[in-house]
């Protein structure tokens, strides 16, 4: 007869083996346990009594230093095939004894390897005196050999008994029970396959419940042939009603979804969805949203889900983005409402969405738009303000040489004035000296302002000559004014090449930029001018919110770098930009046109200036000089 799969007689048959094996095999491992460590116990009873036995034979012969009489006693304990080795340590000298590849016995020189083997040690001691320790080692082998000899004995029992019990229950129950339901099962099998119009059950063999059974599934045949009929009428109409809404839903132009109210998962979806999704129903069918989109979107859809149960209405999502496999990431309209079954228990969630990708995409255009539209007015307008600033300056550089040379003159005769009246004066209470002091101070700082503006207007051409950076710092700092209350500190090494410039011209750049650091720190602080040599590396000029740097694109030379350090207020960040602007100052008295004249200068002499600074720490300006070959070699 042959069996189908997972049918009764499978079952019987597994289930026999099951509840007499288990049983056979739990009996069978605790034989075999109990005959393993009964077995194990023995071997290490023997092995502790032959080696205390060893121990107290080698004793005599440890005292007399007899190795001959040591080498044989412990070859004699060999005799014992589960011992694998002895080693002996006595008085100092090592011997060793130890099994073979044919397990024969042969000396050694040194200890063998122990891994797998059980050990026992002793003290070898004559009248309390200590003359050294044995260790003997036996092995496992010949044990495991008999418990597997065994282990396949008690394998064959229960095979041979499981083969008679299952036998045996098996044609039992095979007569009482499994050859009726297999008469029953057959006759299933002629209904389900439309056959069973006039076959009825064989009723030889029924015993009990099973006719009882037999009876009762004939007579429930004959009731649901009479229930198809009315069905088999009832789902021709409906299936015309659903073939009619299934083609209205199909071709609606947007993603129709239906999800259960239980887990979330897709229950339907119509071809809108599957074309906007780029997956097939069967990928979709089943699956819920973190089975397709990234995790913050499978979360926001479902909780929207979650909130269409919660407010028992429709909700209606503006905008929400998903990720398809086809097209990218789209942007979605969609309307979500449940649906209730008769006792107002939610069954379903259906969510209808329009794909308005494009429409946001030409609505992000006429937005990108406006913006260049406002970025070019400002730009236009930008360019309008540096038109008139820039004629403005022209403007006055021109004003500022006509009135520089207009008022140097009288202003260097006020200056000669002062200094007459001084000199004829010697005698002149402190007031009036004081007054003639204030006189000259600010005559100088007019002469200043005036030389300033005739810079601005026009820079001459420079006049180089070498000179080194150390003189060039020291022969103006002398000229500069600075408090008791701040530190002067000077790194410049001796070793630097000399710079080709004008002299004068850079020493109207470093009292500048010497007083710019004294006056920045009116509490007192740290004035450090130091130099570098930068060889063959590439000054980097693009401008930042720390740094302003000229309008050179790059320095790839050698170059020194001569730093003016002040530990002062520092400079605000939105004016760091502004410095090298022309009129702009942050000082009470000045014109702004300071550091204008002295990038001018530098640049003028074939350098570059930078800034750095940070409020309430300190500023550093960089001026880079070209060097002079020549002076280098």
């Amino acid at each position: 007869m042959s069996f189908q799969k997972n049918s009764v007689v499978t079952i019987v048959i597994i289930a026999l083996i099951i509840a007499t094996t288990l049983p056979l095999g739990a009996v069978g491992i605790i034989y075999y346990t109990n005959e393993r460590h009964q077995q194990l116990a023995a071997l290490q009873s023997t092995l502790a009594i032959n080696t205390d036995r060893l121990a107290a034979d080698l004793a005599i012969p440890a005292w007399n230093y007899d190795d001959g009489q040591i080498d044989k006693i412990s070859e004699g304990i060999l005799n014992d095939r589960h011992i694998y080795g002895v080693v002996a340590n006595v008085n100092g000298k090592i011997y060793v004894r130890q099994r073979d590849a044919r397990w024969g016995i042969k000396a050694a020189d040194k200890e063998f390897p122990t891994k797998g083997l059980i050990v026992e040690e002793r003290k070898i001691t004559l009248s309390n005196n200590s003359l050294g320790s044995v260790k003997v080692f036996a092995t496992t082998k010949f044990i495991k050999e008999q418990l597997e000899r065994t282990l396949v004995f008690i394998v064959a029992i229960i095979i041979f008994v499981d083969f008679i019990l299952i036998l045996s229950l098996y044609l039992v129950i095979w007569c009482i029970m499994l050859n009726p339901l297999k008469k029953i099962e057959q006759y299933a099998l002629a209904v389900s396959s439309g056959e069973g119009e006039g076959v009825t059950i064989q009723d030889s063999g029924f015993h009990g419940e099973l006719e009882s059974l037999r009876g009762s599934i004939e007579k429930m045949v004959g009731l649901l042939d009479a229930r198809y009929a009315e069905l088999n009428m009832s789902a021709q109409e409906l299936r015309k009603s659903e073939e009619f809404l299934y083609n209205i839903v199909e071709n609606i132009p947007n993603m129709i979804f239906v999800k259960d109210a239980a887990d979330l998962r897709f229950v339907k979806f119509n071809r809108a969805g599957e074309k906007l999704l780029g997956y097939t129903r069967e990928e979709l069918l089943g699956k819920n949203d973190y089975d397709f989109f990234p995790k913050h979107e499978a979360d926001f859809f479902t909780a929207k889900d979650r909130d269409v149960f919660s407010l028992k209405h429709l909700v209606n999502v503006s905008e929400e983005l998903i990720q398809t496999r086809n097209m990218g990431e789209r942007v979605l309209h969609t309307m979500k409402m449940p649906v209730f079954d008769n006792k107002g228990n939610p069954q379903y969630l259906l969510g209808i969405s329009e794909d308005i990708t494009e429409r946001k995409r030409d609505e992000q255009e006429i937005r990108r738009l406006n913006g260049e539209l406002l970025q070019k007015m400002e730009q236009l307008q930008e360019a309008q303000e540096e038109l008139v600033r820039k004629e403005k300056l022209a403007i006055l550089g021109r004003l500022a040489g006509i009135v520089g040379h207009e008022l140097r003159n009288p202003l260097g005769v006020m200056n000669n004035a002062v200094y007459y009246l001084k000199m004829v004066l010697t005698e002149a209470d402190e007031t009036t000296k004081e007054y003639l002091d204030i006189i000259r101070q600010e005559i100088g700082n007019s002469l200043r302002i005036i030389s300033d503006l005739l810079d601005f207007a026009r820079t001459r051409t420079p006049q180089r000559r070498t000179i080194t950076v150390r003189e060039l710092i020291d022969g103006n700092l002398g000229k500069c004014t600075t408090p008791e209350n701040i530190s002067v500190q000077i790194d410049i090494p001796g070793t630097l090449p000399v710079v080709n410039v004008d002299p004068p011209q850079m020493g109207q750049v470093f009292q500048n930029l010497i007083t710019n650091a004294v006056q920045a720190m009116p509490n007192g602080g740290v004035l450090t001018i130091s130099a570098r040599l930068v060889q063959r590396s590439t000054f980097e000029v693009s401008g930042s919110s720390s740094t302003l740097n000229t309008q050179h694109s790059t320095l790839d030379a050698d170059f020194i770098e001569i730093r003016i350090e002040d530990t002062g207020e520092g400079i605000t960040p939105e004016n760091l930009p502004k410095l090298f602007q022309p009129l702009f100052t942050t000082k009470i008295k000045g014109v702004g046109l300071g550091l204008v004249v002295c990038k001018n200068l530098i640049e003028a002499n074939g350098g570059r200036i930078k800034v750095e600074s940070m409020f309430n720490k300190g500023t550093i300006f960089s001026v880079i000089l070209p060097f002079s070959e020549r002076g280098s070699e």
